[in-house]
């Protein structure tokens, strides 16, 4: 593994070994198959095909909405906590 630049061939053993622990554990999360999980993984992993352009921007609205909600909450929060401060 040398010639193509492996120096530490049990490194990078050890990094695919964690890396397919990651999907796995992302996949199943309580030891059987998340379907949401793996129709969002799929969805992502072919986004460029014509028939998923639709569920694609489905999904980017609903972050989108959850980032918003997260970031506006946030703001509200520390405009609370500021606004009970007497000084």
């Amino acid at each position: 593994m040398e010639a193509q630049g492996v120096d530490n061939i049990d490194a990078v053993k050890a990094r695919f070994a964690a890396a397919s622990q990651g999907a796995n554990d992302f996949l199943k999360p309580d030891g059987v198959v998340n379907r949401a999980r793996a129709g969002l993984l799929f969805i992502e992993s072919y986004r460029e095909l014509p028939l998923l352009a639709w569920p694609r921007v489905l999904i980017d609205a609903v972050v989108e909405l959850e980032e918003r909600w997260y970031c506006s909450e946030h703001i509200t929060h520390e405009w609370w906590n500021e606004s009970l401060v007497v000084e």
